[in-house]
């Protein structure tokens, strides 16, 4: 699926990459734009910064697979392939070719053994590091403490208040800091 980054006085007119990206990328494209420290990325994250791409530096390929979750199914994108998982816990899985089969018509998932067999490795290892983010692992304790933890919002990260005055005005940030 197109989609596509406005930024007229950054982004040269017509500069088209054929990489794959996610929404995934966005938070850290972001922290990577305005200079925030690594530490503002919350942890784990799985995307990547598209700031090179933004600055006219056009990546050919991903070096980093994009994953995916939903109930109980998934996938792994790893530019010009595609493994569907039809069932995370039955560990039932299909193979594309992206670029050959955009509308994914043909499982190659026995005729690639090769590239199955890593994107499988791969999104299973990352689906572990789901399931531990799903039983609180991520957190300093090892579990979820509290079953209804409150929400971080950007506006009460220390980071992100140098940009308070400058955004006040801005139609989309106004409600958000009113009274900062």
């Amino acid at each position: 699926m197109p989609g596509i980054i406005e930024w007229p006085s950054v982004i040269q007119k017509g500069a088209i990459s054929e990489a794959p990206a996610s929404v995934l990328d966005m938070f850290p494209t972001i922290v990577d734009i305005v200079g925030l420290p690594k530490r503002s990325l919350l942890k784990p994250f799985d995307g990547v910064s598209l700031k090179p791409s933004i600055e006219g530096s056009i990546p050919k390929s991903r070096k980093q697979p994009i994953p995916f979750r939903y109930m109980g199914k998934g996938a792994i994108v790893d530019n010009d392939y595609k493994l569907v998982v039809t069932s995370v816990e039955k560990k039932t899985y299909e193979l594309y070719d992206l670029a050959k089969d955009p509308d994914e018509s043909q499982d190659i998932y026995d005729t690639r053994p090769e590239v199955a067999k890593r994107l499988t490795k791969a999104f299973e290892k990352w689906n572990r590091t789901v399931e531990a983010s799903d039983a609180g692992k991520d957190y300093p304790e090892g579990k979820l403490t509290d079953p209804n933890p409150r929400r971080i919002f950007w506006t009460e990260l220390p980071d992100y208040e140098p940009y308070f005055q400058e955004w006040k005005n801005r139609p989309e940030y106004e409600s958000r800091l009113k009274g900062k």
